[in-house]
């Protein structure tokens, strides 16, 4: 069997830690611990379940590390093809352009991910640059999350890969106004962080390596 049991790396006990917090915050820890079910789940179904994520179609799921040391720490999922996809739950999240957002928070994690592995000495097997035909950086949501973000949002991402794959780099292929203003609210969000953390503007060509490894998935669950 080439699944592994899900350790929590900070407290070495098996699952999601069990620390103290408010509702919001022991809602956040149940949905971690779904997604954290919902990836061992695929592992153990190996050929049976369709890849996740646009991985391609040969693609299984094969190791689930969690709460690691990475900027994206909630999940850290390797696959058959030797990439990595570096999962942030986020059990409600809405499209807020507030820097201090939730939002903002996981896009900058998802800067930091990308600016680390680029610089990566190479080590473990996750530590070198991302490719976005085997590697993703997953915004993993709760059902509760609001639509602009499960639906125009993901959306406007998909399009926006897409068109960079089919070589069309400067623009999103976006269907509507709300899909091109969730699109444009999280482009800001990158290019802040990008400007804090390298001093610099984030330019075209950074930006058409990051946008492809990001996915948005929803995961429903009944209540």
């Amino acid at each position: 069997m080439r699944a592994k049991k899900p350790t929590n790396e900070r407290t070495g006990s098996r699952g999601a830690s069990t620390s103290g917090g408010g509702p919001a915050a022991q809602a956040g820890m149940g949905f971690q611990n779904r997604a954290t079910a919902w990836v061992a789940a695929h592992i153990l179904a190996e050929q049976a379940a369709s890849p996740p994520w646009d991985l391609s179609a040969a693609t299984t799921l094969e190791s689930l590390r969690c709460e690691t040391e990475q900027p994206v720490d909630d999940l850290l999922v390797g696959t058959s093809e030797g990439g990595f996809v570096f999962v942030q739950a986020k059990h409600r999240l809405r499209l807020e352009v507030r820097a201090d957002s939730a939002l903002a928070s996981a896009v900058d994690q998802f800067v930091r991910q990308f600016l680390v592995s680029q610089s990566a000495t190479p080590g473990r097997p996750w530590e070198r640059s991302l490719s976005p035909d085997h590697d993703r950086l997953v915004l993993l949501i709760g059902p509760h999350s609001s639509a602009t973000i499960r639906e125009h949002l993901a959306s406007a991402l998909q399009a926006k890969c897409g068109a960079l794959a089919s070589g069309y780099a400067t623009q999103a292929i976006v269907s509507n106004k709300e899909e091109h203003r969730a699109l444009r609210v999280f482009q800001d969000h990158m290019a802040r962080s990008w400007r804090r953390l390298t001093g610099s503007e984030l330019s075209d060509g950074c930006l058409h390596q990051l946008l492809p490894l990001i996915r948005i998935h929803t995961l429903a669950y009944g209540r």
